[in-house]
């Protein structure tokens, strides 16, 4: 990072946190909005610095909480069958200049598992070619989050640069109290010794003038969004040369028609 700090944890953006739906089941698997100390208690994290939390460490069994280890000797998942019936739907939507029936049962098995089943929590699928295939684009974020997925399906689709203006200006909408973020919180509440993640306020309503008797706060949307994420996210990015790293030289004198990527 460009403010030399660092580590292994990948952040999930605000916007993104706030991309799941309150009845999205994902949204509270996919982010860590807490850290665990030694004694099994939790401390809450600031909005800007929830992580990836599919690879919890209390969740881990067995337990290992107390342990100062780092590797735990989880295998990453390559491929989940929600990627394959998303490639699926994508796949039969570019091939037929719409989705196909089959498409759309794909994409919404992905959709229901999601909201626990209940199929009239997931919205009206799109019909037409673009609007599928904008579902499928955010539906991907929201499934893959923190699958090492994301960056290579905005560069298949040559959105990488787009995406990545976007969400910088939604940081700062969600900062300056825009729509659609003009009613979350600008603090969080919880009770101190609380060992499973429960809000004292919500997540979703401004926060209540009077704070929950016993409560501790937690900064929530807090201009600080802006110098820890808006200011160094992408920084040096450039546009149609980062999206791809260069062939080593000794790959192009070994095969002389193959032409260096852009910009190197």
């Amino acid at each position: 990072r460009v403010d030399n700090r660092g580590n292994g944890a990948l952040t999930v953006l605000p916007t993104t946190f706030y991309a799941y739906t309150a009845n999205d089941t994902r949204r509270d698997v996919t982010c860590a909005t807490y850290n665990v100390n030694a004694n099994g208690t939790i401390a809450p994290r600031q909005l800007r610095e929830i992580v990836d939390g599919k690879y919890r460490r209390d969740w881990i069994v067995p337990n290992m909480m107390a342990s100062t280890a780092q590797y735990f000797g989880l295998n990453w998942v390559m491929i989940r069958y929600s990627d394959v019936l998303l490639m699926f739907a994508e796949a039969e939507n570019e091939l037929n200049n719409g989705p196909t029936a089959a498409a759309i049962d794909a994409f919404e098995k992905v959709r229901i598992r999601a909201f626990g089943g209940n199929a009239s929590l997931i919205g009206t699928t799109p019909s037409s070619y673009d609007g599928f295939f904008n579902a499928i684009v955010n539906e991907r974020m929201l499934e893959l989050c923190g699958e090492g997925v994301r960056k290579f399906d905005l560069i298949r689709w040559n959105l990488l640069e787009q995406r990545l203006a976007e969400v910088k200006q939604q940081l700062a909408d969600m900062v300056a109290g825009l729509p659609p973020y003009d009613n979350l919180p600008t603090t969080m509440y919880f009770t101190p010794g609380i060992t499973t993640m429960t809000w004292d306020n919500s997540l979703y309503d401004p926060a209540p003038v009077t704070p929950p008797t016993g409560s501790t706060a937690v900064a929530w949307t807090s201009s600080t969004i802006q110098t820890t994420l808006i200011d160094v996210l992408a920084y040096g990015f450039e546009p149609g040369k980062d999206e791809l790293l260069p062939f080593h030289t000794t790959t192009i004198d070994a095969n002389p028609k193959i032409i260096q990527n852009n910009g190197y």
